[in-house]
């Protein structure tokens, strides 16, 4: 390419300086700078004006005015000539290069343009201005000192008048530093990037539409984020959200272009976020940018949770906490303690524990205790202390040093329980176990006598019939039966006791049965001792067997009067009572209900809480050896308990006792009516066949006596399956079984039914020396079911056997 100021194959500098002129102002110019494109643009108007068209030939130009022109422009001009060698270059590309246009000028650009390391790129860019008619893009050029320049460049084939290649023009702009600062900023990015991603806490940029632009790694892998890229994705989309949070935050940055923060609350994940939201400000003021930091704080969260749930079940548990610092100056006590104690936790809080001490322990107690804790060792123990009032507590503590994270103690945790009530509940039913237990043994021994005394008093009943009473014998006699009755008003205490004698029960006014008696108790108890009766209500309606009643009035008068020698007063109440959920606390075997209070008090010497635990027990007593069967206040807690009801005894020693009985009200039945007295009769007799089956031989026997002297023809069997084979070949007939209700193999239940097949006119007796919850289990209840209850007299016998043959109810 020829340079533009000569000329080149016929044609002028005009032509040249034309073309370039064109091009740089024309349409090939698109990478020249603003500054370039203007000056060219007033080039061209002043040339006009001047006359000087660069579309026209004028000689009349000075000499180096093209040069002049070109060197003003700022970017870099170069021309060749076909093959690449320069021709022309302007002052923009010298200083680029760093050289003279003489040093430039016949150099072909693979000279400052090329690196073996990058290939032919300068052949690249020849080839394709050849065979394109131009070329863009960017070029690596080297200055004379070897830096590295990077042009923006454009380059273009320059054509004659004839449309024939005359050489190349190329123009370019150094954007050596914009390159550097984008690869800087690139650079920056990276390690903006590399930091980001680095953060637990996620990051997003958004759009003010919510858009996310980008985010850091942490952002990538969200919980229930879709599987796919964050970018573009909405900012609740991160979250696997539907739809925008409520008061979203994001909203509230932009309205107010300053940071919000606000606890967000995942529950479809069960995680918890800390959400900061920061906007961009652009230079109009408007938020074109959002940044949202999320932090989760699940495991902070569920810590602090974990250490409410915990305070909170601190302050609720039923357990005293109290803790102290490592000197023993409390510092917390819950509400338990407050209770407990009857101190507030103003005034506990400053405190020493010693506030607490009972006297109850020797100061070797305390030492044990203090010793084991200062070593860092767990004390646990049973403590009684005193409340604020004054009263006595037991507790069940356990005490635990705290260490710090040096291992060192700081203070001291105590978690104990009042267990006042608990232990005497346990007492007491250690008590009740140890009755139960010698109420069996009771009602054991009970039944065996029964079977014993069944034929003493009933051959004393038989002997008596045979001697008249001028008979000496006959007073002999009488004591026997004397003895034996008195025996069996022993065996009867024993079941009392035991709550297994069979009871008569029947509607009652207590207070009727308790003013019929007061006359009685007036003369059992003597003088000295007065007897108060304060019925208060209407009629206390029970249901209670009336000489069960009687005998426990009796007892308990009996032992008010020993426990009174010197005199004193008898106090007996009867009145309702309603027993509501825990109204007695320290009856909790007293179910909630209606109830008739019995209470007898007596201003005697009374008892101490030792004695007071053990006088319902069988043979326990307080009397000098040979007075009292220790039986007495047995039998009244065992027919109170037959009854359905309880009796407690309150008592202190010099302050006398009061015994209160609780029996349920009976409302359901109506009142019965005094009833008339039964005038005797004589024993009754007959002829029918009775069949007698008892295991016992003298019971059996004395049965077979009875019913024969009365006239009976009775048949004996030891068994039911002895019974079975005798009526196999007995000809008469069976007019009634009598027989006892529990017997090795066929009871007498069974048996009844087995006969009554054979004999369906057969009537029956039944008779036992078991309690009668033993026979009800065996099915012997109804209204037309008679049973004898042993020991028996020859009366009872008779008279039962009559009516059962009458076929009376």
């Amino acid at each position: 390419m020829s340079h533009p100021g000569s000329d080149h194959n016929g044609r002028g500098l005009d032509e040249g300086l034309r073309r370039l002129l064109e091009d740089l102002a024309g349409t090939h110019a698109d990478g020249l700078a603003e500054s370039t494109r203007g000056l060219l643009s007033q080039l061209c108007e002043q040339l006009s004006e001047m006359g000087l068209d660069p579309t026209q030939a004028d000689t009349k130009r000075p000499p180096g005015f093209e040069a002049m022109l070109l060197d003003h422009i700022g970017d870099q001009l170069t021309a060749t000539d076909m093959e690449g060698r320069i021709t022309y270059v302007n002052e923009a590309q010298c200083r680029t290069l760093r050289r003279t246009r003489e040093e430039l000028l016949g150099l072909t650009v693979h000279d400052y343009g090329e690196d073996p390391g990058r290939g032919a790129t300068q052949d690249e860019i020849i080839r394709i201005t050849r065979e394109q008619g131009e070329w863009r893009g960017e070029v690596i050029n080297y200055a004379a000192d070897g830096s590295e320049i990077v042009i923006e460049s454009h380059t273009w084939v320059v054509y004659d008048p004839g449309g024939n290649p005359i050489g190349m023009c190329g123009i370019g702009r150094d954007i050596t530093r914009r390159k550097q600062a984008e690869v800087a900023l690139a650079e920056q990015k990276h390690l903006l990037q590399v930091i980001l991603d680095a953060l637990p806490d996620a990051v997003a940029v958004l759009r003010p539409d919510h858009s996310v632009v980008s985010c850091n790694r942490a952002g990538e892998e969200l919980p229930g984020r879709p599987m796919r890229e964050a970018a573009g994705l909405k900012c609740y989309e991160l979250l696997g959200r539907d739809g925008l949070c409520e008061e979203c935050p994001v909203d509230m940055a932009i309205a107010t272009g300053a940071m919000q923060s606000v606890q967000l609350h995942i529950a479809e994940l069960g995680l918890w976020f800390e959400e900061r939201c920061v906007p961009v400000v652009d230079e109009q003021g408007d938020v074109s940018l959002i940044v949202i930091q999320l932090r989760d704080v699940t495991r902070r969260r569920r810590a602090q949770q974990e250490r409410e749930r915990l305070a909170r079940a601190v302050e609720q548990t039923a357990e005293t906490v109290l803790i102290t610092d490592a000197a023993g100056t409390i510092t917390y006590v819950n509400p338990a303690f407050e209770k407990t104690t009857g101190y507030s936790r103003s005034e506990a809080i400053g405190q020493n524990p010693r506030i607490l001490r009972s006297g109850e322990h020797d100061a070797a107690f305390y030492e044990q205790m203090w010793g084991a804790l200062a070593a860092g060792e767990v004390w646990a123990g049973r403590i009684t202390n005193r409340k604020k009032d004054g009263t006595l507590y037991l507790e069940d503590a356990v005490i635990s040093p705290m260490r710090s994270t040096e291992g060192e103690i700081v203070s001291y945790v105590a978690v104990k329980r009042d267990i006042t009530e608990h232990v005497r509940l346990a007492e007491h039913v250690q008590q009740a176990q140890r009755v139960e237990s010698i109420g069996r043994l009771a009602a054991g021994v009970a039944h065996d006598f029964n079977n014993m005394l069944s034929p003493i008093l009933g051959y004393a009943d038989l002997l008596l019939t045979q001697f008249p009473a001028s008979d000496p014998r006959r007073n002999q006699l009488e004591q026997i039966k004397a003895a034996a009755e008195s025996s069996r008003d022993l065996v009867g205490q024993l079941l009392a006791f035991s709550r297994k004698q069979v009871l008569s029960v029947e509607p009652l006014d207590l207070g009727r049965v308790v003013m019929g008696l007061v006359k009685m108790l007036e003369r059992t108890i003597g003088e000295g001792i007065t007897v108060k009766v304060d019925v208060r209500g209407g009629p206390a309606a029970v249901e209670a067997d009336p000489s069960q009643i009687e005998l426990v009035l009796m007892n308990l008068a009996v032992n008010a009067r020993d426990a009174m020698p010197d005199g004193g007063t008898l106090t007996v109440t009867v009145e309702d009572a309603v027993v509501a959920e825990q109204t007695h606390p320290a009856h909790p075997d007293l179910e909630p209900g209606h109830y008739v209070l019995l209470a007898v008090t007596d201003t005697g010497v009374g008892m101490d809480e030792q004695t007071r635990a053990h006088i319902f027990e069988p043979f326990f007593t307080t009397k000098p050896r040979g007075q009292g069967t220790g039986l007495g206040l047995a039998t009244v807690h065992g027919i109170v308990n037959q009854h359905g009801g309880r009796v407690y005894a309150e008592s202190r020693p010099g302050a006398g006792t009061t015994f209160s009985i609780y029996l349920p009200t009976c409302t359901d039945r109506p009142l019965d009516a005094a009833s008339e007295p039964v005038q005797a009769v004589d024993i009754p007799t007959g002829a029918e066949t009775v069949m007698v089956v008892e295991d016992n031989h003298m019971v059996r026997e004395l049965a077979r006596t009875v019913l024969q002297e009365l006239g009976y023809a009775p048949v004996t069997a030891s068994s039911g399956e002895d019974c079975l084979r005798i009526v196999e070949h007995l000809e008469p007939e069976i007019d009634l079984l009598l027989t006892d209700v529990v017997m090795p193999g066929i009871s007498g239940i069974e048996l009844h039914e087995r006969l009554a097949a054979r004999y369906p006119r057969m009537r029956v007796v039944y008779m036992s020396g078991h309690a009668d919850s033993i026979i009800g289990k065996q099915g012997v209840t109804g209204e037309n079911v008679r049973l004898m209850q042993k020991p028996f007299s020859v009366r009872a016998l008779a008279e039962n056997i009559r009516a059962a043959l009458d076929g009376e109810g």
